[in-house]
């Protein structure tokens, strides 16, 4: 099975506007960046599964984007929900994303101005673990920003370090075009790394003793679709040369053990959904 941890969907009029800005930034994407969209691209792909990120891009945003994923959330599209940090009731927020059977939790800390130094946002990291929600991260470098960016592997080793219970994703492989200083403070941790947007920019092997010395246990595929085309993604990963366990693994093993440990997932063993 292949699961594709980190793609994003969006309402049509969403995504007209989020794939205009993309081009602008000189990036063609691989979707028109709706469900239907994603759906097609992921047959063309022979992937099984994907988890669309949802952003919650501003406070008052909050509930009509998780509205949106709670309808999403079906067959093989199974979403993570989001939360501001400067919304009114955070808290309440993430009790709805468990109870309405999400499957995690994504933040961006640019978009979203803030940092995981921030004390004051411990209360949300603890919910997280007591909802057993999974936390996903952008992390390193985007586009649509100048440096010096809000995480890079330093300081998100540092934050695992304060939260080890949480159940922490670092998308594009620990921090995007940080890769030295991934290597330098997340391989080997209990850190999971998507592989989104990485295989075109690092050579394949690389990316595999990367892997290898990270464990393999704790790498997950994702494409970041529609900003990378899917079926590139596939083959990026079957040609890395990775052992048939390691590629079963990276490829959906491992985001199954994650899902069905969610709110999501337990929701559906009992039956609920």
């Amino acid at each position: 099975m292949i699961v594709d941890f980190h793609t994003h969907i969006y309402p049509e009029r969403v995504a007209e506007k989020a794939i205009a800005f993309v081009r602008e930034m000189g990036l063609e994407p691989g979707t028109a960046g709706t469900a239907a969209g994603l759906l097609a691209s992921m047959d063309a792909a022979g992937i099984d599964l994907a988890i669309g990120a949802t952003v919650v891009t501003s406070p008052e945003k909050s509930r009509h984007i998780n509205d949106y994923a709670i309808a999403c959330n079906h067959g093989r599209l199974r979403m993570f929900g989001g939360v501001h940090p400067a919304e009114p009731a955070p808290l309440e927020t993430l009790q709805r994303i468990a109870d309405e059977g999400l499957y995690g939790v994504k933040v961006h800390p640019e978009y979203q101005h803030f940092d995981f130094e921030d004390r004051s946002l411990d209360p949300l990291w603890q919910k997280c673990i007591e909802l057993h929600l999974p936390l996903l991260t952008h992390a390193g470098y985007d586009i649509a920003y100048k440096p010096p960016f809000r995480t890079c592997p330093e300081t998100l080793a540092a934050f695992h370090r304060r939260f080890p219970e949480l159940v922490f994703i670092a998308a594009h492989f620990g921090s995007y075009r940080m890769w030295d200083e991934v290597e330098q403070y997340l391989i080997g941790t209990e850190v999971y790394l998507d592989l989104s947007m990485v295989m075109n920019e690092l050579p394949p092997e690389r990316v595999v003793s990367m892997i290898r010395r990270h464990g393999a246990d704790k790498v997950l595929f994702a494409t970041d679709s529609p900003w990378d085309d899917q079926t590139r993604g596939v083959r990026n990963l079957e040609n890395l040369g990775l052992t048939p366990e390691e590629f079963r693994a990276v490829a959906g093993e491992n985001a199954l053990r994650l899902l069905t440990a969610s709110p999501g997932g337990r929701r559906r063993l009992h039956g609920r959904q």
